[in-house]
């Protein structure tokens, strides 16, 4: 994964994100587990 870049499990999915700033956050990308997510990253 890329620096700085943080991920979350949620049922079958990966939501990728960074943290902008204590209130705010930017989602990248949300993928299917069974995705090759560092291919899609």
């Amino acid at each position: 994964m890329r620096p700085g870049l943080l991920g979350c499990r949620k049922y079958h999915h990966i939501i990728f994100y960074r943290i902008l700033s204590k209130n705010r956050i930017r989602i990248i990308r949300i993928l299917h587990e069974r995705r090759d997510f560092p291919r899609h990253l």
